[in-house]
C-alpha cells in the first residue's frame, strides 16, 4: 500500500501533517479522490506548492483537480 501525506510548513519552518491517505493502487482515480477529499476538507483551499515523486497518475490528478487559472 502507498501512503500520501499532506504536510504544512509554517512561517517558522515547522511541519505538521494535515492529511494522510493509504491507497492500494496508485491510479489517477485514487489520487483524484484524495485531492478532491482534501479540497472538501479545506473549503476549496488549493496548495501553493506540491511535491511529488513524479508519478504520472499524480500529475494527471493534480492537473484535473487544480486547473491553472
Amino acid at each position: 500500500m502507498a501512503i500520501s501525506l499532506f504536510v504544512d510548513i509554517d512561517s517558522n519552518f515547522k511541519t505538521k501533517i494535515l492529511a494522510q491517505a493509504l491507497i492500494k493502487y496508485e491510479t489517477l482515480a485514487d489520487y483524484k479522490w484524495i485531492l478532491q477529499c482534501t479540497l472538501e476538507a479545506t473549503s476549496n483551499l488549493s496548495p501553493v506548492v506540491l511535491f511529488t515523486d513524479g508519478d504520472l497518475a499524480m500529475l494527471g490528478a493534480v492537473q484535473m483537480t487544480y486547473p491553472q487559472t
